[in-house]
């Protein structure tokens, strides 16, 4: 359901938001993905199969969406844009706004090699299924260095999660959601 709210967001977005440049590219752009995901449908055999097909994928990649969301939301954001001084450095600035998702080596699919989000930010054209040989030499070098790697279970990256939502909320109490950017954005308005 998410992801079909995403789809017609991007369509109202695209056509009231305040995108101007680059709008006939933003807009060739869907059309080529609505166009190629109805005509990989249509390969679909019967309305079952492409329901299922629609069902399975969506779901696929809602597995992937709580990976992101547990390897980022509860780290702090980087907001500048420019290295300040040594502590600021690229490869420190990954450790400190990323989080690994320690696992077995069997749920490494599940996780699409994304668990090791630390060392997918510092090397991302490293093949996922080399991140977990990369993993023990980059936490090493953290240690050597005395940097911080953090790694925590998925359990505790949900907890974590869920704890840095109730904190944001609130810093927020008594202001009313119409007059938020979220509901700009959501609205096509941001």
């Amino acid at each position: 359901v998410a992801r079909v709210y995403l789809y017609i967001q991007s369509i109202v977005y695209l056509t009231r938001g305040r995108i101007l440049e680059r709008r006939g590219m933003e807009c060739a752009c869907f059309a080529f993905f609505y166009i190629w995901f109805a005509a990989l449908m249509c390969q679909m055999p019967t309305w079952g199969a492409m329901m299922a097909y629609f069902l399975i994928s969506h779901a696929v990649a809602g597995i992937l969406h709580v990976q992101i969301t547990i390897s980022h939301f509860p780290m702090p954001t980087y907001t500048n844009m420019e290295m300040d001084n040594d502590s600021e450095t690229f490869f420190k600035t990954q450790l400190a706004t990323s989080l690994n998702v320690s696992c077995p080596w069997y749920m490494d699919w599940f996780h699409g090699g994304l668990q090791f989000q630390i060392e997918h930010h510092l090397f991302p054209h490293i093949p996922r299924h080399n991140l977990r040989k990369v993993h023990p030499i980059i936490r090493d070098f953290c240690e050597e260095m005395g940097w911080k790697h953090h790694s925590v279970s998925f359990f505790e990256a949900n907890r974590m999660v869920i704890s840095h939502l109730y904190e944001v909320s609130k810093k927020t109490p008594n202001m009313r959601f119409t007059d938020t950017k979220l509901y700009d954005l959501l609205c096509a308005r941001g």
